[in-house]
């Protein structure tokens, strides 16, 4: 196991050998912003659909981003049996995993973007 990613065995869906996220460039992504100031996706584009199931799994399991709120969609994944979540993930079509990424996407930014205003207003 690399230091700087999460080798996924036994909790990788059926059929997926996702090799080796780095969680750390993940983590530093899902928190920095474009030019414009705009929040990047934890998606690049260029990910295979094994990859996005990895990916999907493992913020099941924790948020790179440490948000962690509840409404986030893979947070109320994380609710499910994990064998459950885990074959869910599994059946999903790339739309549909691309879907859960865009809510994620856009509840962070909501999120973060409401810490900014507050502590910019306290």
């Amino acid at each position: 196991m690399k230091t700087n990613g999460v080798q996924l065995g036994s909790s990788a869906p059926t059929g997926v050998n996702p090799g080796t996220i780095n969680i750390n460039a993940l983590a530093a992504r899902l928190s920095a912003r474009d030019a414009e100031g705009h929040l990047l996706s934890a998606l690049t584009g260029n990910e295979s659909e094994a990859e996005l199931r990895a990916v999907a799994l493992l913020f099941v399991e924790t948020c790179p981003a440490n948000c962690a709120q509840a409404r986030c969609p893979f947070r109320i994944l994380g609710g499910l049996y994990h064998g459950s979540a885990r074959a869910l993930i599994n059946s999903m079509t790339r739309s549909a995993l691309v879907g859960l990424f865009d809510m994620e996407f856009e509840f962070r930014e909501c999120v973060l973007n409401q810490a900014n205003d507050s502590a910019a207003n306290p």
